[in-house]
């Protein structure tokens, strides 16, 4: 139903409380007609603007229906359409009728009929349109086609022959083609010089709305006359002798009584023309205007329904004729003064101004005078003083009549008592003003000091459940008449709180309260002589408590008040107990997920401290390791490298001497000879000296692998010191050179050093030397990878390489960059590639423990940053920045790791 009519219907409060059903049914039913009507159906104010319209009003208009509330009737109408008379037309005359046209959201122009009523609800007038565009439409081609037979006709007689305007065969068959799109029927209907009739011409529609066929009418009206309704019969033949005597264009509405029990109402518009015979012809259509007649009739019986809601619904009526300054009034306006006609013998203006409350008598005599001057609009509230001193608020309508030069001339309205919606008015602002900015206990207490207050009674508590079985209550708040009362818990059995319980619904006992609970303790200290209690429920219908108060004397019968009060307080009584319990629920949640993340932080830390524990464990058996074999190679290393000098030297000596012996003895004997020859004495000569260089270049190429060993294991430099990253590189590069020279087969990685200037950085050493290991293994792998994914005729073109870059990014800040042309990664691989226990690799190839340790050194213990940027298939870089010197930064921040690592190796 729309707003408007419940909006009006709902202030009648007097109906539903004399028979609550008989309204609901009525409202139901008005909602169904004006929600199911065919026709667009709208309600408008005193202005002009929408209040509400129906599913086929905004199907007519094409607009939905929040877009069309609010806006003026004549923002759609076509500008040529005088609205302002129409309405002020409508305003004089209480009803109108007539045509307009409006222009739709794309464009098109429609034609609507409409049927206006005026004040069909104070200050609420009512529309019902239809669209008649096809009707015009069939019309306008109707007088096209009758313009076209003149025309024809005209030129028939010009050429010497006569044929009257009866429709030819070509012509027919004609209007046959276009009829089959034109809804009713299209017809020449003629009338002889004898008065009988006939049909020369009418098109297939006249079998639905007549039950005839175009062929019998061709001689003989009769048949169509057969089925117009009897009460309508003589009616259409006046209408048609009156068009026929004067000429003028028949305009007629009637009913047929169909063979299969039909009724339908028919609209017939058509031109008469005089024949030279005397005979005179009609050239018009027909259509079926049945849904309109019922839209009609539906609207009537809005009217009527709504005429009774008024009159039953103890509202008071009042008219005003101002040109003879009469007041008249029905028995309720009587009534709603405290007086009735028969007892108050005074004239109604008298009685109104005398009960008018003194204080708001001139305000209303005020907008009564802005009323008749067209001002403003007599809208208004006011108390009236009843003979036995009660007051009673009033809520008054009135419209004004006016004459043709805007003159007032009649004043009609209505006047119902709005006294208890008043009191719950002042409940509710009671109800604002207890628990407004107060939370907890403030406002439990506020709450039932008001709540005794507005109904008056002594007594006044809220409780809430404390037992899974809900049987036991503890107060949260107890008014005791004049000041609070101590919180207290008590069983429900016995009490009249256990039927509100068990109920789930509002209780009341106005008077004799103990004797209904004989065995309550309670209700004898309290000597309660009455009561009224209600569930106190959430948001999903959950017990939460109750809310309950007593008075020592009987409560008032009129309990429809108390009700409404005590479920409102009860209804904001149970979202602050439920806010109450959340606010707890979210302290505990918010504890709990503290704790969890504090969980979560020391376990984040255990594992990365385990992590850095088993690696420095694991470098410190390796560094051992290395150092071990470092130190067992030194050793015949050096052995080997002291005395190649002293080899080189005996060599050289006893070379001389052979030398010598040559010069001195050319001739030796033949056992020498033989020997020197067999053993090529001179390339023995000339290569011993090439051999001595060569042992020394490979115990060199030892000594300096031990020394990368031990450079890289770091164990004399296991402090916060200064060293050359530089080194560190290369030692790291020197143990992975075998599988950079390639391996089974593979080719060559190249390795592209750019190198800047650096200066010292201080440092941990050796786990700096675990990162750049764990980068450049990571770089070889993907170029490995990156090799085994290609085509056959591919790998013979692909070049493996590392590129390291080192430079100074800022005044204390280094940059180390590795970059590999390998297989690259994914934004998906990258985001956990700092993980622990995350790898790419195959099982037994990665512990996925490398980056993420790596990680852990260059950020945490360094207080440095690591990045990588990959592209798949293109390769990776990881870009390292440390400090160059921030010793007390790093040292605090390490200290602790540094003492678990001391620990562990102790």
């Amino acid at each position: 139903m729309s707003s408007s009519i419940r909006y009006e219907i709902g202030l009648n409060q007097s109906i539903q409380e004399e028979d609550p059903g008989q309204e609901s049914l009525k409202d139901r039913q008005l909602q169904i007609i004006f929600e199911t009507a065919l026709d667009g159906m709208a309600i408008a104010d005193d202005q002009g603007r929408y209040l509400d319209v129906n599913p086929a009003a905004c199907k007519l208009f094409g607009p939905e229906r929040d877009k069309l509330l609010g806006r003026y009737i004549w923002e759609f109408v076509e500008p040529r359409f005088d609205f302002q008379t129409t309405w002020q037309k409508l305003q004089q005359q209480e009803k109108v009728r007539g045509e307009f046209r409006f222009f739709m959201l794309d464009g098109e122009i429609r034609i609507v009929e409409y049927a206006a009523t005026a004040n069909f609800l104070p200050h609420c007038h009512l529309l019902v349109m239809r669209d008649i565009t096809p009707c015009k439409q069939a019309e306008a081609q109707v007088e096209k086609l009758t313009h076209q037979l003149a025309q024809a006709q005209a030129q028939l007689r010009e050429a010497g022959i006569e044929q009257g305007n009866i429709v030819t065969a070509a012509q027919s068959h004609r209007l046959k083609q276009l009829a089959q799109h034109i809804p009713g029927v299209i017809y020449q209907f003629r009338m002889r010089p004898d008065g009988t009739y006939h049909f020369p011409y009418a098109s297939e529609g006249v079998r639905e709305i007549h039950n005839v066929s175009p062929e019998e009418l061709l001689e003989d009206a009769s048949k169509v006359f057969t089925v117009i309704h009897p009460e309508d019969l003589d009616r259409v033949h006046q209408s048609i002798v009156k068009s026929a005597s004067e000429l003028s264009p028949w305009y007629c509405e009637y009913r047929v009584c169909l063979p299969d029990g039909r009724i339908l109402w028919l609209f017939g518009h058509s031109t008469p023309q005089l024949e030279p015979d005397g005979s005179i012809l009609w050239h018009g259509y027909i259509r079926d205007i049945s849904e309109r007649k019922q839209a009609e009739a539906e609207l009537q019986e809005i009217s009527e329904r709504l005429s009774f809601a008024l009159k039953s619904g103890k509202m008071g009526c009042w008219e005003w004729d101002i040109v003879e300054n009469t007041l008249v009034w029905d028995d309720r306006m009587y009534e709603l003064y405290g007086v009735t006609k028969d007892s108050d013998s005074r004239l109604a203006y008298d009685i109104w101004a005398s009960g008018l409350h003194p204080d708001d008598r001139e305000a209303s005599e005020t907008l009564l005078q802005q009323a008749l001057l067209g001002q403003a609009e007599f809208d208004s509230e006011f108390r009236v003083v009843h003979p036995d001193g009660s007051i009673h608020f009033i809520k008054a309508f009135g419209l004004v009549r006016r004459d043709t030069q805007g003159n007032a001339k009649k004043m009609i309205g209505l006047n119902f008592d709005i006294s208890d919606r008043k009191r719950q008015e002042q409940a509710l602002r009671l109800i604002v003003e207890a628990t407004a900015a107060k939370t907890g206990e403030a406002f439990f207490k506020s709450c039932v000091q008001y709540l005794a207050q507005v109904l008056q009674v002594r007594y006044a508590f809220i409780a809430e459940f404390v037992d899974s079985e809900k049987l036991l209550v503890r107060t949260l708040a107890f008014w005791t008449g004049d000041d609070f009362g101590d919180n207290f818990t008590y069983h429900l059995l016995g009490s009249p709180c256990e039927k509100v319980n068990t109920q789930n619904d509002l209780c009341i006992y106005p008077n004799s309260v103990q004797s209904l609970f004989p065995e309550n303790n309670d209700l004898v200290t309290l000597q309660a002589e009455s009561y009224a209690g209600v569930p106190i429920v959430d948001a999903n219908g959950n017990h939460l408590g109750l809310l309950a108060v007593l008075d020592t004397k009987p409560m008032a019968e009129e309990i429809a008040m108390q009700s409404v009060i005590l479920r409102i307080f009860a209804t904001r009584a149970g979202a602050e107990i439920e806010r109450i319990e959340a606010e707890a629920v979210k302290r505990s949640e918010i504890k709990l997920r503290q704790k969890t993340e504090e969980l979560e932080t020391t376990l984040i830390q255990l594992q990365a401290t385990q992590l850095q524990l088993i690696q420095a464990e694991k470098m410190s058996s390796l560094g051992q390791l290395v150092a071990g074999i470092a130190h067992e190679i030194n050793n015949p290393v050096n052995f080997i490298y002291g005395n190649l000098q002293c080899a080189t030297d005996y060599a050289s000596n006893l070379i001389e001497l052979i030398q010598l012996y040559q010069e001195y003895y050319p001739s030796p004997p033949p056992a020498i000879s033989d020997f020197t020859e067999n053993i090529d004495l001179e390339y023995v000569v000339s290569d011993f000296s090439k051999l001595l260089i060569s042992m020394k270049n490979g115990a060199t190429r030892i000594r300096d692998i031990v020394k990368s060993l031990r450079t890289f294991s770091r164990l004399d430099e296991a402090d916060f010191k200064g060293i050359d990253i530089h080194e560190n590189l290369e030692s790291t590069l020197v143990i992975l050179q075998n599988r950079l020279n390639g391996r089974a087969g593979n080719p060559e990685i190249h390795v592209q050093r750019n190198y800047g200037k650096l200066p010292l950085i201080e440092c941990y050493g050796g786990l700096l030397n675990q990162v750049f290991m764990n980068l450049l293994v990571n770089a070889i792998d993907a170029i490995e990878q990156q090799r085994e994914s290609l085509e056959p005729t591919e790998k013979s073109d692909y070049l493996g390489q590392i590129t390291i870059s080192t430079s100074i990014t800022s005044e204390n800040q280094v940059f180390i960059s590795i970059q590999d042309n390998g297989c690259g990664m994914s934004p998906q691989v990258q985001e956990k590639i700092f993980n622990p226990f995350f790898t790419t690799k195959p099982v037994g190839k990665g512990t996925g423990m490398g980056l993420a340790i790596s990680y852990q050194i260059v950020t945490k213990n360094h207080l440095g940053d690591l990045q990588c940027f990959s592209r798949l298939g293109q390769g990776t870089e990881f870009r390292m920045e440390l400090p160059i010197c921030d010793r007390a930064a790093i040292f605090s921040q390490n200290v602790a790791v540094i003492n678990k690592v001391g620990t562990r190796h102790n």
